[in-house]
C-alpha cells in the first residue's frame, strides 16, 4: 500500500480539522436556534408573560419619547435659524445655531460626533463663511468635517459633503492648494465608498472643483467639470428639473468669463426658465437669473435691456428680503455701474453708495462683497476726474486691506487691488499740478499689470479689464458681481 505525500498528508488534516470546526459551528447553531425557539414559546408566545412583553414595550417608548422630547429644544432651535438664514437674518440666525449647539452638549459624552451637532456645525460655518468671517468658519467647518466621518457609515456621503464644503470656504479665500486637496479627496470618498454615481450631491462637489478651476484660469478643466455635473444631474432629475439651474448659471458665468455672450445668455436663460417655471416670478433664484442676465447685457452695451433686468430682479429682492439686505446691494450695484456706464456719475455713486450702506449694516466691516463694492465706487471717481481722484485711491486702499485680512497673499483680488492703487497713483501724479497733490510712490502700473497677467493670464478677462482700465479711463469694467446661487448647492 502506497504511502501518503507530504501535501495529502496536510491536506487531510486540514479537511480534518475544517470538519470539526464545522461541527462545532452546526452545534452551536443549533443551541442559539433552540434558544430562540424556546424564548418565543416560553416568553414572547405565552399568554402568561404578557406582563414581559408590556414592560419591554413601555421602557422602549418611554426611551423613545425621552429621545425626541431631548430633540425638540434643537430642531426648534435648527429651524428658526435655517428660516432666519434664508431672509439674511444673519443674526437671528446666529443665535439660533449656537442655541442648537448648545442643546448638542446634553447629548452624553459622545455629543461632538453627533449627526445633529454635524449639522448644527455646518449652519454655523456656511453662516460665517457668507459673512466673509472665514476665520471663525474654518474651526466649524473642520470639526463638522470630522463629526461626519465619525458618526456617518463609510459609505455615507455626508463625509464627502462636508469636506466639500471645507474645500469651498479654502477657495474663497484663495487656499487653492487646500481647496483642491479636499476636493480630490471628497471626489475619492465617492467613488471608492459611497459609489453613487448618478448623485445630485456628485454633481454639487465635481461642481465645487469645476469653480476652483475656474478660479485658477483653467477654463478647459472647468468647463468639462461643469458639464460632466450637469450630466450627472440632469440624468438623476431629469433636464426640465429645478434642481439643475444653479449649475446652468455656472456654465453661464464661465462662458461670460470667455466672452463668448452667446453660450453664457443660452445657459443664464436656461436656468431662469427652470427657476420662473418652478418657483414663480417672485422667488429669490428668479431675481438672481435676472441679475445675471442684466450683468451679461450690461457688458454687451445693450444698457436698455439690463436696465430693465435689473429693475425686475430688484423689485423681487425688495419684496423678499427688504431694504437691508446684501443681495438687495447687489443689485443696487449693478444699477449704480450700469449708470457709470452712461456717463451719469451722480447717479451711479447714488446707487453705489446706496448699496455700501446696506453692506456696511448688513455686513461684518471686514468682507469681500464691500472690497467689490470699493473697487466700483472707485473706478466711478476715477472717470469723474479732478479731486475725486482722491476719492478714488481711497477706495482702492481700503478694498486692498480688506483683501490682505480676508485672503492669501496670492488670492487674485490682491493682485487686482495693486493695479487699481497703482493706477490710482498714476492718474494722482497726471492731475497733481492741478489738484495740489504730489506724486505716490507705489508700484508701477506696467509692473503690476504684470504680475496680474503672470496669476491669471494674459488673456483672462480680469487681466484685460484692468489693462484696459490702465489704458485709458473710459468704458472701464470693474471686477463683476457675477452671481451664483447662495441658496442651492456649490
Amino acid at each position: 500500500m502506497s504511502k501518503n505525500t507530504p501535501n495529502q498528508t496536510d491536506l487531510a488534516s486540514n479537511l480534518a480539522a475544517v470538519s470539526a470546526e464545522q461541527a462545532v459551528d452546526s452545534t452551536l447553531k443549533s443551541k442559539i436556534a433552540r434558544f430562540q425557539k424556546n424564548f418565543k414559546e416560553k416568553v414572547v408566545d405565552n399568554p402568561k408573560m404578557k406582563w414581559y412583553r408590556r414592560i419591554l414595550f413601555g421602557c422602549t417608548l418611554t426611551w423613545a419619547i425621552l429621545l425626541a422630547f431631548q430633540s425638540v429644544p434643537y430642531y426648534n432651535a435648527i429651524s428658526a435659524g435655517e428660516e432666519a438664514f434664508k431672509l439674511g437674518r444673519y443674526e437671528k440666525a446666529r443665535k439660533e445655531f449656537e442655541s442648537a449647539l448648545g442643546v448638542c452638549k446634553t447629548f452624553g459624552p459622545d455629543w461632538q460626533i453627533d449627526k445633529r451637532t454635524a449639522r448644527a456645525m455646518n449652519n454655523l460655518a456656511e453662516l460665517y463663511r457668507i459673512q466673509g468671517r472665514y476665520q471663525e468658519a474654518r474651526p466649524y467647518y473642520t470639526k463638522a468635517a470630522e463629526a461626519a466621518r465619525l458618526s456617518f457609515a463609510a459609505n455615507r456621503p455626508e463625509p464627502a459633503v462636508a469636506l466639500n464644503n471645507l474645500a469651498m470656504l479654502e477657495r474663497e479665500q484663495g487656499h487653492y492648494q487646500e481647496a483642491e486637496k479636499n476636493y480630490l479627496k471628497a471626489l475619492d470618498l465617492w467613488e471608492k465608498q459611497i459609489k453613487q454615481p448618478d448623485s445630485p450631491q456628485l454633481a454639487s462637489i465635481t461642481n465645487g472643483l469645476a469653480k476652483l478651476r475656474r478660479d485658477q484660469g483653467r477654463y478647459s478643466e472647468a468647463e468639462a467639470l461643469y458639464l460632466k455635473a450637469l450630466a450627472i444631474s440632469e440624468k438623476k432629475l431629469g433636464r426640465s428639473d429645478v434642481g439643475n439651474a444653479y449649475l446652468l448659471a455656472n456654465l453661464g458665468g464661465l462662458y461670460r468669463d470667455l466672452g463668448q455672450v452667446k453660450k453664457a445668455e443660452k445657459y443664464y436663460q436656461r436656468a431662469f426658465y427652470l427657476d420662473l417655471n418652478a418657483l414663480g416670478n417672485q422667488h429669490p433664484d428668479t431675481a438672481m437669473d435676472l441679475n445675471n442676465l442684466a450683468g451679461l447685457y450690461r457688458e454687451e452695451n445693450k444698457l436698455g435691456e439690463a436696465r430693465t433686468l435689473y429693475e425686475r430682479a430688484l423689485e423681487i429682492r425688495l419684496k423678499a428680503f427688504g431694504p437691508d439686505h446684501p443681495l438687495t446691494a447687489k443689485t443696487l450695484m449693478g444699477i449704480g455701474d450700469l449708470e457709470r456706464r452712461l456717463q451719469n456719475y451722480d447717479k451711479a455713486q447714488v446707487y453705489i453708495t446706496r448699496a455700501l450702506t446696506i453692506q456696511k449694516r448688513s455686513l461684518p466691516a471686514v468682507h469681500p462683497d464691500l472690497a467689490i463694492t470699493l473697487d466700483n465706487q472707485g473706478i466711478c471717481y476715477l472717470q469723474m476726474g479732478g479731486p475725486n481722484i482722491v476719492k478714488a485711491k481711497e477706495c482702492f486702499s481700503a478694498a486692498l486691506k480688506m483683501r490682505q485680512a480676508l485672503l492669501s497673499a496670492d488670492h487674485p483680488d490682491c493682485y487686482v487691488s495693486a493695479v487699481n492703487m497703482a493706477i490710482a497713483n498714476a492718474a494722482l501724479a497726471n492731475a497733481s499740478a492741478e489738484i495740489g497733490e504730489g506724486k505716490g510712490s507705489q508700484e508701477p502700473v506696467t509692473a503690476a499689470l504684470e504680475k496680474l497677467a503672470a496669476r491669471l493670464g494674459a488673456e483672462h478677462p480680469i487681466t484685460k479689464a484692468e489693462r484696459a482700465l490702465a489704458a485709458n479711463h473710459q468704458d472701464l469694467a470693474a471686477k463683476d458681481l457675477r452671481e451664483v446661487s447662495t441658496s442651492k448647492p456649490q
